[in-house]
Order: C-alpha cells, then sequence, then structure tokens
C-alpha cells in the first residue's frame, strides 16, 4: 500500500511539474508578444502591430489666437510727482501747526504760521522799492519832455531811463521773493506788514507727516510736513518676463484687495518699466478709476485681458496627467516615442496653451493615442 501511494505521488509531482514550465513558457511567449520595448525610462517602440492597434495620430503645435488672461499682484504706491514735502522758504519759528498726520486737507488751507523779523524787512524793502519806482517813472517822463525842447542832455536822460529800469528790476525782483513765503504783493500796503508768514498746502490730500513742533527755530529748506496727492495714487504690478512681450498701455485691468474680494476696481495699464529686476519681475504702473479706500502700500490681486494673444497650442486630447504632472509625448520616428513634460497655460474648450511651448518647437506631437501610449509605458514600468 505504501509502494502504492508512493507511486502516485511521483506520477502527480510529475504531471505538476510538466504543467508549470508549459504554463510559464505560454506565459513568456504571450510578454513575448503582447509586451512594448522600454529603452528609456521616457521612451518606448512600438511594434509594427501594435503601432497599428493603437491608433497613432502625429500633428505639430499650432498657433491661435486666444484671449488670456494675466493673473498678477502688486501694491498702490504715490508716483514721486505726487508725494510732497512742505518746505520753508526761509528761516523762522514755528508759530503754530493746525494740522496732524492723517488729516485731510484742502489746497490752499494754512498748514503752519512761521515769524521771523526778516519778513518784515522784505515787505519793507519792497514797499521803498515801489515808491523809489514811483519817483523814478515820474523824473524818466520828465526828462523825455525836456529832451523834446533840447532842455537837457542826452545823458541826462539815459541816467534817467537807468535808474528807472533798475528800480523796476528791484520792485519785481521783491514781488516774486515775497510770492515764494505766500504774500501777495499786490495787497501790500503799510498798514499790513506782517512778522509772519502762512504756509498754504499745495494740493488736496492727507497729510502722513509732521517733521517739526511749535517753538522750534527751522532753516531754509527743512522739511515742515509730508502729504500725498491722492491724484498719485497707482497700482504698480510685477509682472513675469514672460509675460511682457503681451503687456501693452491701454490694457484694461480688474483689481481687487483680500479683504474686499467682491469689490472689483477698475483701471488700464498706464505705463510699463522696460527692465527686469533681479527678482525676475518687471514693474507695470495702472490707473484705477473710482476706487475707494486707496493708500500706499495697499496689497491688491488684479487680472490684465490680454486680448488677441497669439500662443502654441496643442488639443486636449493629445495632454497626459500622471503624478501631478502634465505629459505629451512626441514621436522620435516611426515606432519611437518619448514623454515630455509640459506646462500648460490658458485652457479652452479644445485646445490647451503651452507655456514651455520651447520644449515642442519643431517636434512631432501624439495628439492621438496619447493615454494609450501613458497606459503602455507605465505597464512596462510595473513589469
Amino acid at each position: 500500500m505504501t509502494n502504492i501511494k508512493s507511486y502516485t505521488f511521483k506520477i502527480f509531482t510529475v504531471f505538476s511539474f510538466i504543467f508549470i514550465l508549459s504554463n510559464c513558457k505560454d506565459k513568456n511567449s504571450m510578454v513575448s508578444e503582447a509586451s512594448i520595448e522600454n529603452t528609456a525610462p521616457n521612451q518606448l517602440i512600438l511594434s509594427d502591430s501594435q503601432l497599428k492597434n493603437a491608433a497613432i495620430v502625429i500633428d505639430s503645435m499650432r498657433i491661435k489666437t486666444v484671449n488670456k488672461i494675466a493673473k498678477l499682484n502688486g501694491n498702490i504706491e504715490v508716483m514721486p510727482e505726487h508725494r510732497i514735502t512742505i518746505s520753508s522758504p526761509m528761516a523762522g519759528i514755528v508759530k503754530q501747526i493746525k494740522w496732524i498726520p492723517g488729516a485731510m486737507v484742502s489746497k490752499g488751507q494754512t498748514l503752519i504760521r512761521l515769524e521771523n523779523q526778516e519778513f518784515v524787512e522784505l515787505q519793507e524793502a519792497y514797499l521803498n522799492a515801489k515808491n523809489a519806482l514811483s519817483f523814478s517813472k515820474i523824473e524818466y517822463d520828465r526828462q523825455i519832455e525836456l529832451s523834446k525842447n533840447d532842455a537837457n542832455s542826452a545823458k541826462v536822460l539815459q541816467q534817467a531811463e537807468e535808474k528807472w529800469k533798475a528800480h523796476s528790476v528791484a520792485v519785481k525782483s521783491l514781488y516774486e521773493r515775497l510770492s515764494i513765503i505766500q504774500i501777495d504783493a499786490s495787497k501790500l500796503n503799510q498798514d499790513n506788514i506782517s512778522s509772519t508768514i502762512e504756509i498754504c498746502a499745495p494740493a488736496t490730500g492727507p497729510i502722513t507727516k509732521v517733521n517739526v513742533n511749535t517753538g522750534k527755530y527751522i532753516e531754509p529748506g527743512t522739511s515742515i510736513m509730508e502729504m500725498i496727492d491722492p491724484k498719485g495714487l497707482k497700482l504698480v504690478l510685477r509682472a513675469f518676463e514672460k509675460d511682457l512681450p503681451f503687456i501693452h498701455n491701454g490694457q484694461t485691468i480688474k483689481a481687487r484687495t483680500n479683504s474686499s474680494s467682491n469689490e472689483i476696481c477698475h483701471g488700464k495699464v498706464e505705463s510699463i518699466v522696460k527692465s527686469v529686476e533681479n527678482d525676475g519681475y518687471s514693474s507695470i504702473i495702472c490707473q484705477l478709476d473710482g476706487c475707494k479706500g486707496l493708500v500706499s502700500g495697499l496689497y491688491m490681486n488684479a487680472e490684465i485681458n490680454l486680448e488677441n494673444h497669439q500662443t502654441y497650442v496643442i488639443p486636449n486630447e493629445a495632454i497626459v496627467s500622471f503624478e501631478g504632472k502634465n505629459y505629451a509625448f512626441i514621436s522620435l520616428n516611426s515606432n519611437t516615442f518619448e514623454l515630455v513634460e509640459i506646462t500648460i497655460g490658458e485652457k479652452e474648450k479644445l485646445y490647451s496653451e503651452i507655456s514651455n511651448y520651447h520644449n515642442l518647437a519643431g517636434k512631432k506631437i501624439v495628439i492621438n493615442g496619447a493615454y494609450t501610449l501613458l497606459m503602455a509605458m507605465k505597464n512596462v514600468a510595473d513589469e
């Protein structure tokens, strides 16, 4: 009985071994028939029959006109022309400061009062020069009449004319000096001479800084206050170098702040700085219309509509995604294909913009059957 069992076990073992060898042979035969040769991690080769079954269609990138939206960000800045420093034209003692930082002032409103005896001397000099001019003009006219009757010499007439002109220059010079310290010389007389002057706001806007205090003696040119003209508030966006060829003056923009994302500010591109900074950005200066609450330094997000933007595109069917990245297959020859990573820009219903189009320039692209190639490449990698 034992011998019979032993003999039966041996026969079962032999047949089992033969069956395993047969299955291994069949499997290897199927793999060699159906597998795809892998020549590099990102390349694969199809046999003629596999190429026929995959229904591969080859084409190139196309240039298409699309309406692209450039998403940028930046800050509100005050243009230099509208950042105003209020300084003292002459030395003096601060008698009164009427405003504090943050206050809104109107053009022509008094900001500060200064006192100095030199203000009195300057007004006195102007009135004396004005009187002297009047008398010199009378004398000059008298000498003209005398010269008509040959009652005086030409030299006397010339001296009277020179004196009249000299007094005219003196009056004009003193008039301008008084204008600098904001004294209206046309209204000045002996009864309204004052030792104080008022420095007024040159524009309408907020006071941003006060640099002096009451009783302080200041020298000519000392910065007293700083203010800004709201008309000089501009949105300065940072644009990538790759976007610069498609941005031009006059393009419309939409901007919003992080705190008020539902409130949209409309505007347009006003100026483009033709240089790229070390961080790879260039400044785009934009004018915003009718926006409230804008302050210097405010961060904003913006969108620029790049109308009639010509770009390179490929069909959406040519794009495959794998592990969070986008790819396209290029044809190296009739049977060999290579997987190339791509960056997608604007996406439409049928086509997608290729931002790194240089990687596909002049290449033959698989526009049909790309997903089949990806699955085949993945199967080879799994094996």
